[in-house]
């Protein structure tokens, strides 16, 4: 239950910015239009009511399916007591009409308190990535995956204590991260594990952006990202990671990923993006061939393969609040294809009507075998207040 991309996309396949140092906040949402946060002086808050309709072909049967509805409400929202400390939380309750079942997930939780000027300490479930990949990012490994442009953003935190020092130019930050492992609602699940920590560093430099990610979170890790802004339009980045051991369909160990990409932003009106990716948890033909459809079904790693290309743009505001952004994920390694368009319309100030749609060219002969389904549509309606 993590949002579009993770729920659909990834269960599709498998059947199942650091632009600046603020620190994320998670009421910000790229596909809401821009408003005043709601509420009281110190209480400030974002919520929704979201209704949709999906369609889709079920690949195994070859038959289609619609399902209605699937029915979500989202709440979001800081407190401040004082000057210098702030309670947090985000959550999401939503109503699975196939399945008849109503569900919770508990993206964030906990409190900020901010000791001085450039001192900030946050106990709880919180997201604070910060790194420039479009989807993936390989040198956030606490953060790896985002949501595509223009679907309801990722807001699912993990559970730490963490302590920043932050400056102008530069911040450090140390984490402990206790409970890697959560149960479908978010809350931590079996003991406390005493020794994932991980130290993060960013940097400005001029037109630069650097940062740096190395600790244990269930295997030794360590990633870098370095990202340029030329003529404040054109936008360049490098971004690795490496993990020690990395668990998915087929553990691999001494994984090296690497991401590299370029967009333009020097329109609020267009807004592509280009990346290439190479996944260092790759699995080769040997791999695929000996694994079954039950193995694709406990993962939700969207790359199996090893070379990627993803192209994506938003055109903002086109055609008088209307929102479209397509995306293509390519495979280099074999004829795999995933396309992913999102269209919004706003009425008004608080009401969004968008349409969804995934297409796959899955085929026997490519990585997208054991996909679930060969396409989706889906219609909602969304009520911000």
């Amino acid at each position: 239950m993590k949002t579009l991309f993770i729920i659909v996309f990834c269960k599709i396949l498998f059947a199942s910015e650091i632009d600046s140092l603020e620190e994320a906040k998670g009421l910000e949402s790229m596909s809401e239009p821009p408003k005043a946060s709601q509420g009281a002086e110190r209480f400030r808050y974002r919520s929704y009511l979201l209704l949709e309709l999906p369609a889709r072909k079920v690949r195994a049967t070859q038959t289609s399916e619609l399902n209605f509805p699937y029915a979500e409400a989202s709440f979001s929202g800081t407190y401040e007591f004082g000057s210098r400390t702030q309670a947090f939380a985000d959550f999401i309750g939503n109503y699975t009409q196939s399945l008849r079942e109503f569900g919770f997930l508990l993206n964030q939780v906990g409190t900020r308190y901010q000791a001085a000027d450039s001192w900030s300490f946050v106990l709880g479930k919180e997201r604070n990535r910060r790194s420039p990949g479009l989807i993936i990012s390989p040198s956030d490994f606490i953060h790896s995956t985002q949501n595509l442009p223009g679907f309801r953003e990722d807001r699912l935190g993990v559970w730490l204590a963490r302590i920043s020092h932050q400056t102008a130019k530069d911040a450090i930050e140390l984490l402990y991260l206790p409970f890697p492992q959560n149960d479908s609602y978010g809350f931590p699940t079996g003991r406390a594990i005493s020794y994932n920590f991980v130290g993060r560093y960013f940097r400005q430099l001029g037109l630069l952006d650097i940062a740096a990610n190395v600790g244990y979170f269930n295997s030794w890790k360590a990633g870098a990202s370095i990202q340029a802004l030329i003529r404040n339009r054109w936008k360049f980045y490098f971004d690795f990671g490496f993990e020690e051991q990395r668990a998915g369909i087929v553990n691999k160990n001494s994984v090296w990923s690497v991401l590299t990409g370029a967009g333009y932003e020097g329109s609020d009106k267009i807004i592509p993006r280009l990346e290439f990716y190479r996944n260092g948890g790759a699995l080769g033909l040997t791999d695929i061939a000996l694994l079954t459809p039950a193995a694709f079904t406990s993962t939700v790693q969207p790359f199996v393969r090893e070379l990627y290309v993803i192209a994506s743009v938003s055109l903002v505001d086109v055609l008088r609040d209307f929102n479209f952004t397509p995306t293509i994920i390519k495979s280099l390694d074999d004829n795999a294809l995933a396309l992913v368009l999102r269209a919004e319309r706003y009425l008004g100030s608080n009401h969004t009507l968008g349409t969804s749609a995934i297409y796959l060219n899955a085929h026997d002969t490519n990585q997208y075998r054991f996909a679930a389904l060969d396409w989706q549509v889906t219609v909602d309606w969304k009520w911000s207040f």
